[in-house]
């Protein structure tokens, strides 16, 4: 008699039962983070138009940065406490240079639900 064996116990399982591993993993040292010490930045008090996007001043000196890198990418980049370095440094976009599209922006009276 021969026996057979299940197609997916080669090496496509194994392959399943390494990303499970790799994801369960993952879900451990994500969960080990704490975001208990983590303190929001303070209300806005202006914006000034830059020529790729939008710079966001806060109360307590934060700065967040709203940069228009295409018609469908904004990039967002958030400074606490203080004012956003020169250094402009990505760990996201390998892409430096961009041709900003065309975009604007305005001013409304704020809506709550």
């Amino acid at each position: 008699m021969m026996s057979r064996i299940h197609p997916l116990a080669g090496p496509s399982m194994q392959r399943i039962i390494r990303c499970a591993g790799l994801a369960f993993a993952v879900s451990c040292a994500a969960a080990g983070i704490g975001l208990d010490g983590l303190v929001p930045i303070g209300p806005v008090v202006s914006y000034t138009k830059v020529s790729d996007g939008i710079l966001v001043s806060c109360s307590d000196q934060s700065q967040v940065k709203l940069q228009v890198l295409a018609p469908d990418l904004v990039r967002v980049r958030a400074s606490f406490g203080t004012a956003l370095p020169e250094r402009d440094h990505s760990w996201a976009i390998a892409k430096t240079a961009w041709d900003t599209p065309k975009w604007s922006v305005k001013e409304a009276k704020a809506r709550y639900c």
